[in-house]
């Protein structure tokens, strides 16, 4: 006898079923040949059922370095201050328009 082989069985869905070691190469339809990893997520025999051991970790988030946080502040300042001079400009139309609205009611 060669050496096995590692097979998954799927089902109609295209859900894992089960590991399946092949001795020859008279492979069933119903298996796929796909190439052992070493995942965090591994198949288990519980209960009479394969299951998985467990699930991936989530990703980390990345960290920003100093040149990024320093970037993204000096972004955010430019728009804060442009915010800031609109609003001034606002004002001074408001302010504007109120005074010539007295101006314009004085006799």
């Amino acid at each position: 006898m060669g050496k096995a082989k590692i097979g998954f069985k799927y089902d109609k869905e295209g859900y894992f079923v089960e590991p399946i070691e092949l001795f020859n190469d008279d492979i069933p339809e119903y298996v796929t040949i796909e190439p052992w990893q070493e995942p965090c997520v591994k198949p288990r025999f519980v209960d009479g059922v394969w299951t998985d051991a467990g699930h991936l970790p989530e990703p980390l988030p990345n960290e920003l370095t100093v040149t990024e946080k320093l970037a993204t502040m000096e972004r955010d300042n430019r728009m804060l201050r442009l915010k800031n001079d609109i609003l001034a400009n606002q004002y001074q139309f408001l302010e504007d328009v109120i005074t010539e609205m007295i101006v314009a009611t004085l006799p």
